[in-house]
């Protein structure tokens, strides 16, 4: 139906993308996209951190080398690398 249709969020992605597209730099353009996928890494990373901490009973990671210790170097690691590439 037309009211389950997400206007506002597909009116924000193409002003985004044409931000982008007006910047006209790629390098310009790299630093941005790379810092949002490393806060997305770095945010998924605590949060499977918090989750494993708190002992939420539905939170049953099936991976075998998983640990609260991974997800928090992940975070970590991942934070570094932030300050790293923008320094």
């Amino acid at each position: 139906t037309a009211g389950d249709e997400p206007r506002r969020a597909v009116v924000l992605s193409y002003l985004i993308a044409q931000l982008g597209i007006f910047i006209g730099d790629l390098d310009a353009v790299a630093p941005i996209l790379t810092n949002f996928f490393l806060v997305t890494y770095t945010l998924t990373n605590l949060a499977a951190f918090f989750l494993e901490i708190s002992g939420v009973p539905n939170w049953r990671p099936t991976y075998r080398f998983f640990s609260w210790q991974t997800s928090l170097l992940g975070a970590a690691l991942t934070l570094a690398a932030m300050v790293y590439l923008n320094v």
